[in-house]
Parts: C-alpha cells; sequence; structure tokens
C-alpha cells in the first residue's frame, strides 16, 4: 500500500475516533461494501456509484482503474462523508470499462474476554462500469481436455460436439483435446497434459483465455502449505493452476519440500522427486488464464447402481445442464442467497462471507440477498449466486450440510461459493465442492471462497467466470477483503490467506456468463456464392422482444471452430450483406444480433448466440442457371448420390476437389447434352484409393461458369 494512502487513512480514523459511540460487535457483512452503478451517456458520459449504507462506516473514499490496469489510482476521485450513498464520475469516456473501488472507513467491536473492544477497519466493495461499452469481436480460444475414456461409443462424445457449438455461437474459439486418465497422481501424466496445453497456447499466438478439464483430467499438486490453518492438513494440495503457467516451468521445481508426517491423505505428502512441485505461491509471474474442472472421480455417493457408468453420467448430466443454462433454458431467480455460519465477532479474520456480500450485491443488485439455509431454499429456487461457509470437514460445512446431504436434497443453483475447514482441498473422497455440481440438479460452478477470497465483480459486465477465477488467483493486494488496524499493525493489515497460492480452484465451466442468451438471435442464415470470391449472406430478423432497435455484425473464419474475425465497420441494419475475400476454400460466416443492455453495474451491447452459414469460395464465375447440381448423402463416407439436371448442352468438368482446391477426382469431362442424370458415386481419388475423412467440393463447369457443392466426409 502507498504511504501517502496510509496517511489519509490515519487522519481519518483519527478524527472518527474522537467521536466513537460504543461501536457494535461485527458482523462478516460489515467488512463489504455492497455496491451497484448507473451508467450513462445523457447529456454526456458519466458513472453513478451506489452502496447501501454500512452503519459502521464513518467516511467513503472512491478510487478507480482503467479494467485493464493492475492497481488502482493512488489518490482517490473522492472522500465523502458518512451520509452520502452514491458517489458521480463524470470524467469518463464511452466505450471503457473502470473497475471502481469504495473503501468505508470504519468502527467497531470484537468480543476479548467478555469486553467490547473497539477496532478500526476498512470495508471494501468493487464494481466493473462502462457506458455504452462495444462487445468484443471473441473471448478468445477455450482449450477443451477431455479423458479419453469418456469419448466414443456411449460416451460424452455428444455432450462434447454440443458445447463445441455453444462456445462458437457465444463467441468462442475452440480446441478439443483427449488426455490420458488418472485416478491416481501421475507426476508424468502431469507434465504430459501441461506439454498440450503450453503446445496450444503458442499455437493460438497465446489467445487460450480458458482451460476447460472434463473428467479424470490428471491433476497437478504442489506445495506445503495448509491455508485451512490445521496442522495437520499441511501439504502438497490439487494445483489446477499450474496448467496455466505456460510461460516457463522453471518457477515448478520438485527438489525442497519434504513434507511425509503431517497431510490427512496420502495426496497431501510432499518429497523430493515424487512429481509434485514444491512451490505454494506463485509471486514472480501470473497465470495466463481462468482454469475449470468438471471431474466426478471418487464421488461415489452420487452414483446410481443402476448405470453401467455413474461418473460419466454425472458429466454428462452436468453438460446437458449447462448448456440448458447458457442458451437460457433454465429459469433462474436473479437473486443471491448467503448461509454465514462463522462469527467475526472475536476475529475479524472470521468474516469470510464478506465475500458473499461483496459479490453478489455487484450482480444481482442492492436488496436483493437473502439470508437463509441453502439446502431449504435451493430445494425450492434456482438462486443465480449462493454463498455458504461453515466449520467443515472433507465432506461438510457446519451449519450448511454434507456431501450425503447434497446427495439427497432437491440442489439447484447457477454460481456458488462455499469455504470451510479441509474441502478446499477438493481432490477428495465425496468432496463437498464437487458434491455441489454432482447434486440433483446440482450447481453449475463453485469455488472455495475465503482464503483468498474471491472476486466476482467483473461479470456483471458480461465476462466469463474464467476471468474472475484468473483475478482471484492472481490477486496480490490489488483487490482487498478488508483492512484492519491493531497495535500491532497501526499501518493496517489485510486479513486474508490464500493471495495467489497454488490452491485456488474453480470447479466447473469456465466459459460462463450472466448474460449469453439475453438478446434474440436471428434465424435463417443463408451463404450464397457470387462467383469471383463473393459471397451474399441474407437472414430473418430475430423474434420481436426487448428494447430496439436490433444491428447485426457479421463475422468469417476459415476454421469452423476457429476465432471469427468481424467484418463489418459498423454494425449493420439490413439483414443483407455482401463479403468479397480472396480464398479458395470453404469460408464459415456467423450473424450476431446486437442491442444495448444494463446490468446491475455497467451499460454494454450484449450481442446474440451466433448463427452460421458456410460457402465454398473460388476464382470462378458462378451462374445460377448453368444447371442444378444435388448431392446426397452428405456429410457421407463411402459413397454419394448425384442429382445434375443440365440446362445448356456443352462441354462439362465434374470434379471433387480438397479444401486447398486440389483436384482429387476426376468425374466427368466431355461433351453433355441437356437433360437429367442420376448416378451414385463411390468417394475415391483418382488413384482409387479412399478419400480421408475432410471437407472437399464437387465443380461442375463448362469453362465459362460453374457451380459447386460441398461435401463433407467422415470415417
Amino acid at each position: 500500500m502507498k504511504k501517502n494512502f496510509f496517511f489519509i487513512i490515519l487522519v481519518l480514523f483519527y478524527s472518527l475516533n474522537l467521536f466513537a459511540q460504543e461501536p457494535r460487535i461485527i458482523k462478516s457483512r460489515d467488512f463489504a461494501l455492497i455496491l451497484t452503478a448507473e451508467c450513462s451517456n445523457n447529456p454526456k458520459p458519466s458513472i453513478k456509484i451506489k452502496w447501501e449504507k454500512n452503519q459502521l462506516a464513518s467516511q467513503y473514499a472512491i478510487f478507480r482503474k482503467l479494467l485493464k490496469d493492475a492497481n488502482f489510482s493512488n489518490q482517490p476521485l473522492a472522500i465523502l462523508d458518512s451520509n452520502s450513498l452514491e458517489f458521480v464520475d463524470n470524467n469518463v469516456l464511452p466505450n471503457v470499462l473502470y473497475d471502481y473501488e469504495v473503501a468505508a472507513y470504519s468502527l467497531g467491536s470484537v468480543q476479548s474476554g467478555g469486553n467490547k473492544v473497539p477496532i478500526n477497519f476498512i470495508a471494501y466493495g468493487y464494481v466493473t462500469a462502462g457506458v455504452e461499452v462495444l462487445p468484443p469481436d471473441y473471448f478468445g480460444y477455450a482449450l477443451i481436455l477431455v479423458d479419453e475414456t469418456m469419448v466414443g461409443t456411449n460416451g460424452i462424445s455428444k455432450e462434447i460436439d454440443q458445447l463445441k457449438e455453444d462456445l462458437r455461437e457465444e463467441g468462442w474459439g475452440v480446441i478439443v483435446k483427449t488426455v490420458p486418465r488418472a485416478e491416481k497422481f501421475d507426476g508424468k501424466l502431469v507434465k504430459d497434459v501441461k506439454k498440450i496445453v503450453r503446445d496450444e497456447f503458442a499455437n493460438t499466438n497465446n489467445r487460450i483465455t480458458a482451460l476447460y478439464l472434463i473428467g479424470r483430467v490428471p491433476v497437478p499438486y504442489s506445495g506445503d502449505l495448509n491455508p485451512d490453518a490445521h496442522p495437520e492438513h499441511r501439504g502438497a494440495w490439487p494445483a489446477d493452476i499450474y496448467y496455466s503457467y505456460v510461460d516457463s516451468e522453471f518457477d515448478w521445481t520438485d527438489n525442497i519440500v519434504n513434507r511425509v508426517l503431517d497431510g490427512q491423505r496420502e495426496e497431501n505428502k510432499n518429497v523430493p522427486g515424487d512429481g509434485k512441485f514444491d512451490q505454494s505461491t506463485i509471486e514472480s509471474r501470473d497465470a495466463r488464464f481462468g482454469v475449470g474442472r468438471v471431474d466426478f472421480y471418487n464421488m461415489d455417493l452420487f452414483y446410481s447402481k443402476d448405470v453401467p457408468n455413474p461418473e460419466l453420467e454425472l458429466v454428462r448430466k452436468y453438460l446437458i445442464r449447462s448448456h440448458k443454462y447458457r442458451t437460457g433454458q433454465l429459469p433462474v431467480k436473479w437473486e443471491g442467497l448467503i448461509d454465514n455460519n462463522f462469527n467475526p465477532d472475536t476475529n475479524p479474520e472470521l468474516a469470510f462471507a464478506s465475500s458473499g456480500w461483496r459479490n453478489l450485491g455487484s450482480i444481482v443488485g442492492i436488496g436483493k440477498i437473502k439470508e437463509g439455509d441453502i439446502l431449504t431454499l435451493l430445494s425450492q429456487e434456482n438462486y443465480l449466486f449462493t454463498y455458504g461457509c461453515g466449520a467443515g470437514s472433507y465432506q461438510s460445512a457446519g451449519g450448511i450440510g454434507s456431501s450425503t446431504d447434497f446427495s439427497k436434497a432437491n440442489l439447484n443453483g447457477i454460481f456458488t461459493m462455499l469455504f470451510g475447514s479441509y474441502f478446499g482441498d477438493w481432490d477428495s473422497k465425496n468432496n463437498l465442492m464437487r458434491a455441489a455440481l454432482a447434486a440433483n440438479p446440482g450447481v453449475l460452478t463453485c469455488s472455495w471462497a475465503g482464503r483468498p477470497h474471491w472476486y466476482y465483480h467483473q461479470m456483471a459486465a458480461n465476462i466469463p467466470i474464467a476471468s474472475s477465477a484468473l483475478l482471484s488467483h492472481n490477486n496480490l493486494v490489488t483487490y482487498k477483503p478488508n483492512v484492519v488496524f491493531t497495535s500491532q499493525y497501526p499501518n493496517g493489515v489485510i486479513y486474508a490467506v490464500g493471495m495467489k497460492q497454488i490452491h485456488t480452484a474453480l470447479m466447473g465451466d469456465p466459459t460462463l456468463r450472466l448474460y449469453s442468451s439475453d438478446v434474440p438471435a436471428p434465424k435463417n442464415l443463408v451463404a450464397t456464392f457470387l462467383g469471383k470470391y463473393k459471397t451474399k449472406l441474407t437472414w430473418d430478423a430475430p423474434p420481436l422482444g426487448g428494447p430496439l432497435p436490433i444491428t447485426y455484425n457479421i463475422y468469417r473464419s476459415n476454421s469452423k471452430y476457429g476465432l471469427y474475425e468481424r467484418i463489418n465497420q459498423k454494425p449493420i441494419t439490413e439483414n443483407e450483406f455482401t463479403d468479397s475475400i480472396n480464398y479458395d476454400g470453404e469460408m464459415f460466416y456467423q450473424v450476431r444480433a446486437i442491442r444495448i443492455q444494463n446490468s446491475n453495474t455497467a451499460n454494454f451491447y450484449n450481442m446474440s448466440r451466433g448463427i452460421f452459414a458456410s460457402v465454398v469460395l473460388s476464382d470462378v464465375e458462378d451462374n445460377s442457371n448453368l444447371s442444378n447440381l444435388e448431392i446426397y448423402p452428405n456429410p457421407a463416407s463411402n459413397f454419394i448420390n448425384i442429382d445434375l439436371q443440365i440446362t445448356n448442352s456443352s462441354i462439362y468438368e465434374l470434379s471433387i476437389f480438397d479444401i486447398l482446391g486440389n483436384n482429387v477426382r476426376n468425374i466427368i469431362n466431355e461433351f453433355v447434352y441437356s437433360g437429367n442424370y442420376n448416378f451414385r458415386l463411390e468417394l475415391k481419388d483418382n488413384s482409387g484409393n479412399k478419400l480421408p475423412s475432410g471437407i472437399y467440393y464437387l465443380r461442375l463447369s463448362n469453362g465459362k461458369n460453374s457451380t459447386s457443392k460441398l461435401i463433407a466426409i467422415t470415417e
């Protein structure tokens, strides 16, 4: 912290204590300032930050940074008295996202030896806000690593294909790789998987922004730590974040830690050369992308005896529920729920539930957070965001419930934070965090929020949860849960454990967002090849409903699951667009509708899910009167049927070309009379070999004009 910042704090607290009146005992909620923001561009850009009154606060200070910046400004934008509940920032630009920090300088009491002892502290709140922020054209690549035993016959291949489609509709590039399964710790396989991740990161020019682990992907272990503060739980903890440190392997050593006695689980033991790393904290550099895991190995409380592969079926159930959420098919109660079973009345560090208040307020809004029992309320409604904490074991949190309870309850919910001892070590049998995902119907994400505290406020600006996972891991002192002033620490101490430690982990899909299906999508995209590399796109407007106007962005890519490049300079108001690009081969087009949307903190342009069509481009002229060419089945594996209607007698060439434009099969090269022709063609090349799987096109040409049909050949 900067010296002049603490000087301001000390002056404020000196004046505060002059008028202190028997402050009440503090609660977890007192350490969180619940913020929202109102953004306007009339008559000029402005952002109004609003907060719920903090009864113990004497003054408020407002700080700001650009979202992309590492640190908040050193000097506050304003210092306001205890009666102030809002601040208007008129010095903002449109299409810029800002992070705001509001610090509430407060005085409360803790219990000590039966007495009330006053303490000075700072409560914090955070919001991400912006005025008419344009949507990102893409979110980057999502790298999905799937346990190889879960694909193939009777596996989750269908659900993975659906996930790929969902992601490209939302603006992700998608890479799917199968990796070896590792039920027990295997240091070699961990490094093998890391190499896959590093290679793909390099292949995409460092544009992977989310890593999604599905199934029993090898689990890295690292460190000599016990963030739950139990001495017997010290040792190596699961460290999926290892996969996100792609810049160098030199940070990860295996020759120092020698922890053999304290760990309760065999996996916690860590000795030189065992494949488990030494690092408990990585402060020298940052992780590069958020990591999420869906893994139901060793969760037999949730295994149905009537199912041949219950672990796989739990993964399938999860993927189906995730698809329904992201496509708007799940009714969601847009409120927050907090179940707090810790009290900071003797120790401010026990204010774990401040993570709940701080995050939920910015996402669901002031006045939309309920306190109650998670098991009871989540059995009744599908809350958007929940937080629960209590004294824990690997399979339970006091006052919340156990994995056994979760296996029997009707547990709804979307985004969840849980905290308590032991179960942050998530790779344990019937672990509580993974139980929340395995439950029926189950939540979609869960994080161990308290050591460290997690920061989800950027999600209100429609940013994927992967960014929150990354921010929460990389955060050291930029985002603070609280600052407490004591005789030992007169300049203040941040009561936080776990900052930048390797155990930070997200259970669930890291690509999920809050607003992935709010804008209705256009319909019926048709891409028509006009010849000479030109394509005409036409589509139907989306169903009416919601605020207008609707405009469109147009994208293209030469890879179905690659990143799509926007090709319109300004939003399109018509329902058609003509593109021209010198490219031989198949081109994929995407159209997305756009309209303005307000969250509880930001004002942004949101895009619909994309619709797609493709054409095969070439330099030949096209003449729609040349012929009628139809093929079926398509996709095909061994043969196709060709229906050909020739309208003008002439010399025709009918050939198959690969995606690079190479002629791989000559079919006809002779004079053909007008008429209808139908024949069956084996999918072989000019040498009689079966054509390998891939994209091809069948082209009919009379020397002046041509027409083409795409062929998808599968194994």
